[in-house]
């Protein structure tokens, strides 16, 4: 018999491969799916950024309503996740650290360059997103964004929680990592290999299969595709 074909890489460096309507955000994050395309911010795509480790912070051209001071920012990595099911599943082992990132820097930022005190800081969940680049809101305690928090904070909509330190940034990634796997199932330490792990309707990234209708048409199924994502 051949040989077994190698494990999928342990990877999480995943290129933009996304359309038009997010290309504004790989550009922001200099994605490498995007390089060298003319720029499709608004706003520019030049110094308009704070950059950080794995992360970049800009402003939201959404206003933050019941606020004072209405800026509000977004914070992005600089890999393409489309959004925090798809960081627990394809990124697990870096999920942690990436949010915990994403929330000191969001809140650093804001305070240094927009205004001082508490902030709000919010992730939709997968289902309830306009821009398919997984991303934080930042503005005021107190306001509000894209409808978040939600009246009771409602977690099937978005992750909200309040933070005026940057120490706090461990304990809320922590409180993210729960509210997905609450919303998404279990984290593994690796890449899920199956549907069972994937779930269906999920298109896999590049060198990993697929548990999506057009996973026939581009012959990446996973082995038990038919079995358990056919019918649904």
């Amino acid at each position: 018999a051949p040989p077994p074909p190698p494990p999928p890489p342990r990877t999480c460096d995943f290129a933009y491969s996304g359309g038009a309507a997010d290309m504004c955000f790989c550009q922001l994050a200099q994605n490498r799916g995007c390089a060298g395309l003319p720029c499709a911010c608004p706003q520019g795509c030049d110094g308009v950024t704070w950059t950080h480790p794995t992360t970049v912070t800009f402003k939201n051209r959404a206003i933050a309503e019941h606020c004072s001071v209405q800026t509000a920012l977004l914070t992005i990595p600089k890999v393409y996740y489309t959004n925090i099911k798809f960081l627990r599943t394809w990124c697990p082992w870096k999920m942690r650290g990436l949010i915990q990132e994403m929330l000191e820097f969001g809140l650093v930022t804001y305070n240094q360059n927009i205004a001082p005190g508490p902030v709000m800081q919010c992730i939709h969940a997968a289902s309830h997103i306009s821009i398919s680049w997984l991303h934080l809101h930042t503005f005021c305690a107190g306001g509000s964004v894209d409808g978040m928090p939600s009246p009771g904070n409602l977690p099937d909509l978005a992750w909200c929680a309040t933070m005026d330190a940057p120490a706090q940034a461990t304990e809320l990634a922590n409180q993210v990592v729960d509210w997905a796997v609450r919303m998404y199932g279990p984290l593994y330490n690796r890449a899920p290999k199956n549907c069972v792990e994937m779930g269906c309707d999920q298109p896999g990234p590049s060198n990993f299969c697929s548990c999506n209708a057009e996973c026939k048409r581009f012959d990446d199924c996973c082995p038990d595709y038919q079995e358990h994502c056919a019918g649904s």
